[in-house]
């Protein structure tokens, strides 16, 4: 209920909307006073029933406007709650409590992207890592091997760079750049070899 200090009047919600009880000129009196014909406890609400005013409770008052059966009154009400736009965080975080998880899951073929980067849906085999393809595709695939034999240091010495003699993950050689392959070199299926730029096998 509420007083409508521009027309003057007092109103109550009767359940759909708010409807005109009296009109009030020189403030509340006996003649302008709403009787009520029905038990009004503390806290309740009122509602205009016919020619009648009610009290209701709060709960009386969540089943008259709908809640439970269409409407919200509490987000936990919605078991598969869906987004209608995007969801901005306002500066928050999005946390959990109980050191639970924070599960990511996408449907079927779907992939999780955060900022751009498709990342993987399943694990990779022991001692993989996550490697990209240049053009946003991370995917599990072995690190690759080599390592320097001989001296160390900035002066010279004799230093070997030994290499393994198979491509396992995809690589681009890209314009305007070198790419130095020493030995015969296998690509592994499932990888590709894309030369925009120079490579050269010796």
């Amino acid at each position: 209920m509420y007083f409508n200090t521009t027309d003057n009047v007092l109103k109550v919600f009767n359940g759909s909307s708010f409807q005109t009880i009296d009109t009030l000129t020189t403030g509340i009196s006996s003649g302008n006073v709403p009787v009520f014909t029905s038990g009004v406890a503390d806290d309740d609400f009122l509602r205009v029933n016919g020619t009648s005013i009610e009290g209701r409770s709060a709960s009386e008052v969540l089943s008259d406007i709908g809640a439970g059966t269409g409407d919200m009154s509490d987000l936990v009400d919605d078991t598969s709650p869906q987004l209608g736009g995007n969801l901005d965080v306002n500066g928050n975080s999005i946390v959990s409590a109980s050191n639970a998880n924070i599960s990511i899951t996408p449907n079927g073929s779907g992939k999780v992207i955060i900022d751009g980067l498709s990342h993987p849906t399943s694990d990779g085999s022991n001692g993989q890592a996550i490697v990209t393809n240049g053009s946003g595709t991370l995917s599990f695939g072995n690190p690759g091997g080599g390592s320097f034999l001989g001296d160390s240091g900035g002066g010279l010495g004799d230093i070997i760079r030994v290499h393994e003699n198979e491509l396992n993950t995809s690589i681009t050689v890209a314009t305007n750049t070198n790419g130095l392959c020493a030995g015969s070199l296998t690509v592994a299926s499932g990888a590709t070899l894309t030369v925009n730029g120079t490579l050269v096998i010796v």
